[in-house]
Formats: C-alpha cells, sequence, structure tokens
C-alpha cells in the first residue's frame, strides 16, 4: 500500500480561496470601520466648534456675537469656521473634512451660517447640519441646533 504524504493541488487551491476571501473580508470591514470612525469623528467636532461659538456668545467674548460658518466647497474639501461679529467675515478657526467626507447641507458651492446671540447664546434660527460619507451618501450624521440652543446630534 501506498501512502502519499502531502496535499495534493486541489487541497492547496481550495485552502489559498479560503484564506484569500477571509484576508478580502476583513479589509472591507477594516474599511467600513475606518470610514465610520472618521464620520464620527467629524460629527463630535462640528458638536464641538458649536458648543464653543455658543459659549463664547454667553460670555461676551471680544464683546461678540458667536458663530460657525458651514462651506459646502465645489472643488476641494468642505469646511467650517468659527467667527466672530454679526456676520461672517473673517475666520478665528477653520476645520477642514477629511477627503472621505462632504457636507450633503450646506449643497455643494452653498454656505450656511449658524450664528449664537450674546449672553443668551440661541441661534439666530432654527439650523441643521449634515456630514456624510462620500462613496456611501446613505452614511451620515445630521447635527441639529434648535431654537432654544441645544445641540445634538
Amino acid at each position: 500500500m501506498i501512502h502519499d504524504k502531502g496535499f495534493t493541488l486541489f487541497e492547496v487551491l481550495i485552502s489559498v480561496a479560503i484564506g484569500a476571501a477571509l484576508v478580502g473580508g476583513s479589509l472591507l470591514a477594516l474599511s467600513n470601520l475606518r470610514e465610520n470612525a472618521a464620520l464620527q469623528n467629524a460629527a463630535q467636532g462640528i458638536v464641538a466648534v458649536l458648543r464653543n461659538a455658543q459659549a463664547r456668545a454667553i460670555s461676551e467674548q471680544a464683546k461678540a456675537s458667536w458663530g460657525v460658518h458651514f462651506a459646502g466647497v465645489a472643488a476641494g474639501d468642505d469646511y467650517y469656521a468659527l467667527w466672530s461679529g454679526d456676520e461672517f467675515i473673517a475666520a478665528t478657526s477653520t476645520v477642514y473634512l477629511s477627503p472621505i467626507l462632504e457636507f450633503s447641507d450646506p449643497v455643494e458651492g452653498a454656505v450656511k451660517d449658524i450664528r449664537f446671540a450674546k449672553l443668551t447664546g440661541v441661534p439666530s434660527a432654527t439650523a441643521s447640519v449634515t456630514v456624510r460619507l462620500i462613496l456611501n451618501p446613505g452614511a451620515s450624521r445630521t447635527i441639529t441646533i434648535s431654537s432654544h440652543g441645544a445641540i445634538s446630534f
């Protein structure tokens, strides 16, 4: 009786195919995890800047109202900027979204300013801002500012 030691070519090919499928699935899951983390971090960053503007308005820092300017840029990365005064003229600080993210509200080519009143911190109007993944527009986070100044997402 002859006993062959080792694997057949067919067994090796099946093992390689299973291994490749496992690696491919893992890479896809890791990519989705990274994108969702970037989306969540962006939403948290926007909320932090909105709350910062609101706190500065309440404390009358620089004796001015404070706001956040959101820009959906047609060619380039969308951004949001902290500003003071009655309207957006110049930014105190600017944050650019990751290249894998974009605003869907405001839409591409549009801007949105959210200004908080001195002393009260109440916004000039109820507003919302939505950030989403470019390659997966269904994955998004909407930040809402109520007429009383509550900021949530």
